[in-house]
């Protein structure tokens, strides 16, 4: 997929529209909890290691603990660069948060995620707990991105446009190999529904097919298909980058 095609539409529109969503998003009129402030977090975690892979230097890598380097690459040198503590801070996060939400939805240790209160954005108090602002962590992320932006207008150094393109490439072809045999066995168990503008009912399903709305477009049954569909997830996943022994 081309480079540029995949930034607007996949980083630009669906990861960082995402967010901005999840961004204004408040707690429901006589609620206590769901203003979403997981989901944001770790939808922006996701972000940044899906730009940390694109900018590594060496060819992309799906074995365990990559992820965790194209996280912390990118924590450090495009989202913290002037402050030494929040980038050391990196690691411990993605191994707190990132892997406590990635797989229960709950955070791991005494962190607290907070929403709008950039004051209590990766500090601690005095008794030890840490606070981690959401929507600060989106915007920096956000800042981030321009930088990442301004690589693409270089042709030399060890990060440029080409090598931008060379690493996704590579992750397309992996995560096209990765999905073949799931995705076969996945569609021979599913009811079919008609996706095209006609108006074929399922009765297993009982819906019409123009009826059917999907948060997000997609391209179905061919091989560029599949790609649309594995990217999709890729940059909304709170695991964008699983290991081989997860696949």
């Amino acid at each position: 997929m081309e480079l540029k095609i995949f930034l607007e539409k996949y980083v630009e529109g669906y990861l960082f529209g995402d967010i901005e969503t999840m961004k204004q998003s408040v707690t429901q009129q006589g609620k206590k909890y769901g203003a979403v402030g997981y989901p944001l977090l770790i939808s922006t975690i996701a972000g940044i290691e899906l730009l940390g892979a694109l900018i590594s230097t060496r060819k992309f890598d799906t074995n365990a603990g990559a992820g965790k380097n194209y996280f912390e690459e990118f924590w450090e040198k495009y989202l913290y660069p002037m402050d030494e503590s929040r980038a050391k801070a990196g690691k411990y996060i993605y191994q707190l948060v990132r892997h406590g939400l990635a797989h229960a939805f709950v955070v791991k240790g005494n962190i607290n995620v907070v929403k709008d209160n950039n004051k209590c954005h990766l500090v601690r108090d005095a008794s030890g707990g840490v606070y981690i602002d959401s929507v600060q962590l989106a915007v920096d992320l956000e800042e981030a991105y321009k930088k990442f932006k301004g690589i693409l207008e270089l042709t030399e150094g060890q990060v440029n446009a080409t090598t931008i393109e060379t690493r996704l490439d590579e992750i397309e072809k992996e995560y096209i190999k990765q999905s073949e045999k799931h995705m076969d066995n996945l569609i021979s168990i599913l009811p079919i529904v008609e996706t095209s503008s006609g108006t074929q009912q399922n009765p297993s399903i009982g819906v019409q097919a123009n009826q059917l709305t999907p948060q997000h477009d997609t391209q179905l049954s061919t091989q560029y298909g599949r790609v649309e569909n594995t990217f999709r997830t890729m940059v909304a996943s709170s695991a964008p980058f699983p290991s081989k022994k997860d696949s």
